[in-house]
């Protein structure tokens, strides 16, 4: 019943290259600098204006850059660890949003599930390691990259807790369980737990139906002051690239009202 769920559907196209191809397409379009390596360490605003200090990651150095108005798409985890001057309710709102565990594990190996006939699609193994994922790019090709676990959840909770080698033995064992002798062709593992990623801090936010998350959804989903949060936990699709795309639309549109009524 996987593919039924309406945001697990088989695919029907993907990007050359892998996902990240699209923010890579969105960063190649943009007119403007962008400017990377730079870490937030405080976003204030006034009447009219706002202000961000970022910490240049490279040369160690602060700088301050002012805008008429930030659209902030930080994970609201890492947002919450920053120094702003946002209302009190604002403030914690951020600071309970609750996020997800989440953990991958991937090696190299060579294509032996393809002598199985599997191309591409999930085999579910157990709570403990989730599903096993295989690679549906590069048919044919010598060697591909398969995921030995990628787990969500309390089960993920509890992966993350693991040390990493214990972390790549299980997933190993996942793949050898479906594939009998196939773990030993598996290396280069590295596993990957969000809540351990600095700028993540968690892999996706999962609002309920309570009334504090209805309210804090929708109290984010408005500006404060200058500021407009945006972003995939901002949307009903909030671990999906699609998600992000909406809840930007909706950030465009409530900037361009604004700024349009300034002017008219």
């Amino acid at each position: 019943m996987f593919d039924e769920n309406i945001t697990m559907q088989a695919t029907m196209f993907e990007p050359v290259g892998g996902m990240d191809r699209i923010p890579a397409a969105f960063h190649k379009s943009i007119e403007s600098p962008i400017l990377l390596g730079a870490e937030v360490s405080s976003i204030r605003q006034s009447s009219e204006k706002t202000e961000i200090i970022y910490l240049d990651r490279g040369s160690g150095k602060s700088s301050k850059i002012s805008a008429d108005y930030v659209v902030c798409t930080l994970p609201l985890p890492v947002l919450a660890r920053i120094e702003t001057d946002f209302s009190p309710k604002v403030k914690q709102a951020i600071a309970g949003a609750v996020y997800d565990h989440s953990a991958k594990v991937a090696f190299e190996s060579p294509r032996f599930w393809e002598a199985e006939q599997i191309y591409g699609g999930l085999s579910f193994v157990g709570a403990d390691t989730g599903a096993v994922w295989y690679p549906s790019s590069g048919f044919q090709s010598p060697r591909g990259i398969i995921l030995g676990a990628y787990v969500a959840g309390k089960p993920a909770e509890a992966f993350e807790a693991l040390p990493i080698p214990q972390q790549i033995a299980l997933a190993r064992g996942a793949v050898d369980k479906l594939h009998p002798g196939h773990g030993a062709d598996l290396s280069e593992g590295i596993a990957v737990d969000w809540h351990k990623i600095p700028y993540n801090l968690g892999p996706w936010v999962h609002w309920t139906k309570s009334a504090s998350d209805i309210n804090t959804y929708r109290l984010l989903n408005q500006p404060e002051g200058r500021v407009y949060f945006s972003g995939a936990h901002l949307s009903q699709l909030p671990s999906w690239q699609e998600g992000a795309v909406v809840a930007a639309h909706r950030t465009i549109d409530l900037i361009a009202t604004r700024v349009g009524a300034t002017r008219s």
